[in-house]
């Protein structure tokens, strides 16, 4: 059983850093092409981006941190730091500019979806996805 968690570990690790990496090569394209739906998309786009990247921060830092408001902070603090360098990193990129209120979305995104990993740990501390 040992085997099968550190298994886990390193898929949750993995994947982690995987997204991460997504994350950072669609930031350091000069444009990316998007139809354009209504005002303000591409800050639902963050929104849904982070909250992924939530989720995954969550799954691979359940593996050291058992105390669950522990837990929330750092997947919380990870995320947000994460879209702070992330937004720092398209000053250096053509046609892209820093933006606070992707910043904001970013961190609300992994914020709403930590929050539901985290109501769902309360209510069942046995769960095995969370």
């Amino acid at each position: 059983m040992n085997r099968t968690i550190d298994n886990l570990e390193y898929f949750d690790t993995g994947i982690l850093t995987l997204f991460c990496a997504l994350i950072f090569l669609l930031s350091h394209q000069s444009g990316l092409p998007a139809v354009i739906f209504f005002s303000h998309q591409d800050k639902v786009v963050h929104l849904g981006e982070y909250a992924v990247l939530g989720i995954l921060a969550w799954r691979c830092f359940r593996h050291h941190v058992k105390n669950i408001h522990t837990l929330f902070l750092l997947s919380l603090l990870f995320c947000s730091v994460y879209g702070a360098l992330d937004e720092f990193h398209q000053w250096f990129i053509p046609n892209r500019h820093v933006d606070i209120l992707d910043w904001l979305a970013d961190t609300l995104g992994s914020g709403l979806s930590i929050s539901v990993m985290a109501l769902i740990r309360m209510k069942n501390p046995q769960h095995q996805l969370f």
